[in-house]
């Protein structure tokens, strides 16, 4: 059996680890290419600034505050304290501020920009970055305010005023900050132990997302809506694939982004949940929408599906030692002897239709390549491992017509769009699977 256009397809991936980076990590990187822009055009201390954003020549700060105060107030401190030391705020967004200082300018100043840039050192202009990131493993915002060019003697009186001016952002009074109150009354209630429980967690936030009284709840009642309407002929978004999950992933991320910032109040207790915060919010988008997301990817798979049915129904006629001599797998590989060979394997992927949720679903297909290599490693005890491609692609065949999963082919393009190009090792897993049903549906014979 020749696999050669499967693995040219499969080899034109590359071979990387997963890698994950914290929303501060970005922000730090984010902050680097501001530096290194500034950089060229610098002659601040007469040497080339660092690449660490908190390298020793710019004033600097860097603090995590709790999520009781929100990215607002801390913009509105940055603001504040900007117009104080004569900085006017030109570029403001939700999570970044940059400021610059605003110099009087003379004759002399208009003779500097004649010298050469060595003597014109009295005439630099100074600006300072504000920068606000979500770290969602330890629960906390953090905050980074830096001198990205200028004199370090302008921009220090900023940084200090900054920094003695956010702490009283923990002073407000605490009604003032309670946007979920009813729910957040309920939840101090509880002990630090049933917040940690994954169910109860999934609960609160169904209960601030399904309320219209809160905004947002309003806000992804109107999103389910507008969905519904615009994407309500299957065959005609097809076309607009994958629009439709992507926006999904916007108002997923837009629903994380607010219930850290309004909901966790820098209580132990719902700290402990914002663990199962993003989960909870996909489970519940993803819940409502995925019959119509789902319709969409049946229709534009639906060729390639009844094909593919047509093959499997033939070759599930044979038995189980057939089918693997059929799919011409190296025989080391056939698990000779066991009743029914990859049967963990078989119910991992079996479980794609169990849940509506993609990142589960993706689970479901890493768990399935997990329990094949284990059970050759089993039978084998030890000696043999499930490697190569040419080996795996017809095992990865035998599963998929074993499992008898329904749509397996839409299942797989919804999780390729979901995954898209954030993780390259899954993203091999789901071209390796939808090059199986592919070759079972228009090759095997």
């Amino acid at each position: 059996m020749k696999f050669n256009q499967l693995n040219n397809e499969i080899e034109s991936i590359p071979n990387s680890h997963l890698n994950l980076q914290s929303e501060e990590t970005k922000i730090i990187k984010s902050v680097d290419i501001s530096q290194e822009h500034t950089n060229r055009n610098s002659f601040i201390l007469n040497t080339e600034l660092g690449s660490d954003p908190l390298d020793p020549y710019m004033p600097s700060f860097k603090i995590d505050m709790p999520f009781s105060v929100s990215s607002s107030t801390i913009l509105d401190v940055f603001t504040k304290v900007a117009s104080r030391k004569r900085f006017q705020v030109i570029e403001k967004t939700s999570n970044i501020a940059t400021a610059v200082h605003k110099e009087g300018y003379g004759l002399k100043d208009i003779l500097l920009c004649c010298l050469p840039a060595e003597e014109r050192q009295k005439g630099i202009m100074s600006a300072v970055r504000l920068s606000i990131s979500i770290n969602e493993r330890n629960c906390t915002r953090t905050i980074i305010l830096k001198g990205i060019y200028g004199l370090p003697h302008t921009i220090c009186p900023v940084v200090e005023d900054f920094k003695n001016k956010i702490g009283t952002a923990l002073e407000q009074p605490h009604e003032d900050r309670e946007l979920y109150m009813n729910v957040s009354k309920e939840v101090d209630e509880e002990t630090i132990m049933t917040c940690k429980h994954e169910s109860s967690s999934y609960y609160q936030f169904h209960k601030i997302l399904s309320s219209e009284s809160y905004t947002l709840g309003k806000t992804i009642a109107d999103f389910l809506t507008s969905f519904a309407s615009q994407y309500r002929n299957p065959e005609e978004s097809v076309l607009l694939l994958p629009q439709p999950i992507e926006s999904i992933k916007v108002i997923v991320e837009d629903s994380v982004e607010a219930l850290f910032s309004h909901y966790n109040f820098g209580r132990s207790n719902t700290e402990s949940m914002m663990h199962f915060c993003r989960p909870a919010v996909e489970k519940y988008v993803y819940g409502k929408l995925f019959n119509n997301l789902f319709d969409i990817y049946k229709a534009k798979s639906n060729a390639l599906e009844h094909k593919f049915l047509e093959k499997r129904t033939k070759i599930l006629e044979l038995d189980n030692q057939e089918i693997l001599e059929k799919l011409q797998i190296n025989e080391k590989y056939r698990l000779i002897g066991i009743p029914q060979p990859y049967a963990e394997a078989i119910e991992a992927l079996k479980k794609l239709e169990q849940t509506c949720v993609p990142v589960e679903k993706l689970n479901c297909l890493l768990t399935m390549v997990g329990a094949m290599k284990t059970c050759v490693l089993d039978y084998s005890k030890g000696k043999d491992e499930l490697n190569s491609m040419d080996d795996e692609l017809p095992v990865l065949m035998y599963i998929v017509i074993k499992s008898q999963t329904q749509f397996i082919s839409a299942e797989l393009a919804l999780i390729s769009d979901y995954v898209a190009t954030k993780f390259e090792n899954e993203k091999r897993i789901i071209i390796n699977l939808e090059g199986a049903v592919r070759y079972i549906a228009d090759e095997l014979e």
